[in-house]
């Protein structure tokens, strides 16, 4: 006999209460003493004994009342035994567990291994009894809402048909140690848990330890496992994509690479990868891949507006859909705002190199004076350019400096010279908290151009340099008309230069003819152009999460003529596109994990979240714009966030590829794996539903005889009253004396 409720029988120490009283009340019986013997002749002894008799049989039928009671709510069972008429069938809590990863949409046979194991779920259901418990746990841990046990079939069917697969990460283990908990808590006799699924080895993880479940999954449950998986499927799935720019310009292309895997038992020959742009076909190239190899594709497509645009490569169908393609996204700012600081002089080239590109029209340029850097507003600003210098020991800027020798010196010629030229912080230039302000621009994501200006001195370019913390010059080369400096390496892999030259092996660069610079050292940074005398031309810094591209020569004539070679105006122009450039969404994002946008994105207000599913979600940020975070990322895809119909960021998230490995777990494989968690009872794996459900009659097995000790402590009690009266009946009744 088994107790479903042994914590109950803690209630049998209430027996004990009848004795207590009984004695007690022993106890209080007063001796009485008569005055003769006559009154003793009167008692009739057989009476007095009948009086203790029935004392007794009161105490030992209320003992076995509440000895009853106590049994019959601990829930005796006799298992595998049966009493016609008596007992009631034992009741069953089960456990459906139902694999719905997105693997699980392989078709085969009778329909998708998902639909198969949800007839067999049905199965189970109809072979359920009144009174039954059952449960539905998923692999990718969205039962919260039906986990708790049902006993209305109607409501379990309902639950059944409405599961889906799942793009989240699954865990079978995990799903396992639920399940095992919910049949912990259950007090019913029989237990079983039905495991539906492909049994594929990326549900269990790379875990080499496990918890252990002997006494939850004891060998009162009954494991019953069904495998819909007639076959490994085929399938390969897009498992990576790299955005390979770093300057994205409209109408120009974007470079992406694929990374493909071959999951598959068979090679793959003459596949097709596709690049979509904004849903648009771009491109299309041919792949192949060996049976469980790893290939990587790159093509490019051109992206035609500014703005957001979403990126998404493609593969053939197979088995497995949803892996076949995976996201990403590219933003181009729709309008740029450049801020250029120095001298009108100065400026004269490199505002009609920008103002030269096809993108003119959307370029909103500024133009200020240097020392106006500190009432500068950088909020709005894509990028800045910089001509000028900055005055020696106050740290303020200034458009250039004295062109005579007293700006190298530091006295006071050299303050005079700063002060004639408008520049000097006496003359109202900006302070060294000006040049924090640019420096933080830089650091927050901003990317700055900086050129010297003309007569700009070693010591204010250094300044100027030291400020934004790069590399400064060494010295400065004046007046070398007779040995003029010339370009001598050209890294033309550079993002910078990467598309101004097609074909890097065959092009020459035209040097320019420089009769004044300053000779920055090499490291330190990427150096992008050097020079033939040593030191850099054009040096990339990156500081934060920003950019600085510092040049060695100033844009105008006076330097020599490097505004009028070739390279000149394509590289202004391509360095604004570089500098303002963010970096690519991260493609990192994998379903189910949170998306995290600062405030500086999306601002304040009501944010639409345009979902892959063609839903919409509303997310409020604060008045201050505290940022937002979107949580319900369960499909793969591109999610778009807008204010007021402007899309302020485009995060593309993707599938965990784990799941795209079709391998699935042997039969010994299984077998370790249930040993590992300590179930001594061996599953029985069934190869079809009707297997399966024929074996639900094993489990329900034994009888519950709550029943029988409840009805016994109902006849105690109609007992113990009758003797009660009959008790009181007999004490009230007068006794008769007889006379001799």
């Amino acid at each position: 006999m088994t107790f479903l409720s042994p914590a109950v029988l803690f209630g049998l120490l209430a027996a004990s209460i009848p004795i207590l009283i009984h004695l007690l009340n022993l106890r209080k019986l007063k001796k009485i003493d008569f005055s003769t013997l006559h009154f003793l002749k009167l008692i009739e002894k057989q009476k007095v004994r009948r009086v203790k008799l029935i004392q007794w049989l009161l105490m030992a039928l209320r003992v076995l009342i509440v000895m009853a009671l106590v049994a019959g709510f601990s829930r005796p069972v006799l298992e595998e035994t049966t009493i016609p008429g008596f007992s009631t069938a034992a009741k069953t809590s089960t456990v459906i567990l139902i694999d719905d990863s997105f693997s699980m949409e392989v078709v085969e046979g009778t329909g998708s291994y998902l639909n198969q194991a949800k007839a067999a779920a049905e199965k189970i259901i109809s072979g359920s009894k009144d009174g039954d418990e059952i449960s539905v746990v998923l692999t990718s841990g969205r039962e919260d809402e039906f986990a708790n046990p049902v006993k209305n079939p109607q409501t379990l069917r309902k639950i059944i048909k409405e599961i889906e697969p799942s793009y989240l990460e699954t865990d079978l283990n995990a799903a396992i140690i639920r399940a095992a908990k919910i049949l912990d808590e259950s007090e019913n006799l029989n237990k079983q848990l039905f495991i539906l699924s492909d049994l594929q080895k990326s549900t269990l993880g790379e875990r080499k330890e496990f918890t252990d479940l002997s006494q939850m999954l004891n060998p009162r449950v009954k494991i019953r496992i069904f495998d819909p998986a007639k076959k490994n499927a085929g399938n390969a799935a897009v498992v990576g994509l790299k955005i390979n720019n770093q300057v994205f310009e409209p109408g120009k292309e974007v470079s992406v690479t694929a990374t493909i895997r071959n999951f598959s038992g068979s090679d793959i020959t003459n596949g097709v990868l596709s690049l979509f742009i904004n849903d648009e076909r771009g491109a299309q190239k041919s792949y192949s891949v060996a049976a469980g190899k790893i290939t990587d594709v790159t093509l490019s497509a051109p992206v035609k507006k500014p703005g957001y645009s979403s990126v998404m490569v493609k593969i053939d169908d197979d088995d497995i859909k949803i892996d076949n393609q995976r996201y990403g996204s590219v933003y181009i700012p729709k309008e740029f705002s450049v801020l250029l600081l120095g001298k009108p002089g100065d400026l004269k080239f490199v505002k009609a190199a920008i103002e030269a590109g096809s993108f003119a029209g959307n370029m909103k340029i500024t133009e200020r004076d240097i020392s106006q850097v500190g009432a500068t507003d950088f909020r709005n600003i894509n990028m800045v350019i910089v001509v000028g210098s900055a005055t020696g020991s106050g740290g303020g800027l200034g458009s250039g400096a004295s062109a005579g020798s007293g700006g190298d010196s530091g006295g006071d010629s050299g303050g005079s010279g700063a002060s004639a030229n408008g520049a000097g912080a006496s003359a109202g230039g900006g302070t060294s908290a000006d040049l924090q302000k640019l420096k933080d621009f830089i650091s927050s994501g901003g990317g700055v151009l900086v050129f010297p200006g003309e007569g700009a001195t070693l010591q204010g370019y250094s300044a100027l340099l030291t400020a934004l913390s790069v590399p400064v010059p060494l010295e400065l080369r004046k007046e070398a008309k007779a040995i003029p400096g010339k370009f001598g390496s050209v890294s033309f892999t550079h993002p910078l230069l990467r598309e101004i030259f097609q074909n890097p092996h065959g092009n020459s660069v035209e040097s320019p003819e420089l009769t004044t610079w300053f000779k920055i050292p090499a490291g330190g940074g990427s150096d992008i152009i050097t020079l033939s005398e040593g030191g850099s031309f054009l040096k990339e810094t990156r500081k934060g999460k920003g950019k600085v591209l510092t040049v060695a020569a100033a844009p105008t004539l006076g330097a020599g003529d490097l505004p009028l070679i070739p390279i000149f105006a394509p590289l202004v122009y391509r360095s604004l596109f570089y500098l303002a450039s963010q970096e690519p969404a991260i493609q990192g994002t994998l379903t189910g994990e949170d998306i995290s946008l600062s405030g500086k994105k999306v601002g304040a207000g009501k944010i639409e979240v345009s979902m892959p599913n063609g839903g919409t979600a509303f997310l409020q940020t604060g008045k201050n714009g505290g940022g937002v975070i979107f949580k319900e990322t369960t499909q793969p895809g591109v999610y778009s966030f807008s204010r007021d119909d402007d899309v302020v960021e485009m995060v593309p998230v993707n599938l965990d590829s784990a799941e795209s490995n079709t391998a699935r777990l042997s039969d010994d494989e299984l077998k370790e794996y249930f040993a590992a968690i300590r179930v001594k009872e061996k599953p029985l794996k069934v190869d079809n539903i009707d297997e399966l459900t024929a074996k639900m009659g094993e489990v329900a097995g034994g009888s519950e005889l709550w029943k029988i000790f409840i009805i016994l402590a109902l006849l105690l009690i109609a007992a113990e009253m009758y003797l009660s009266y009959a008790r009181k009946k007999d004490v009230a009744k007068p006794h008769t004396v007889r006379h001799v």
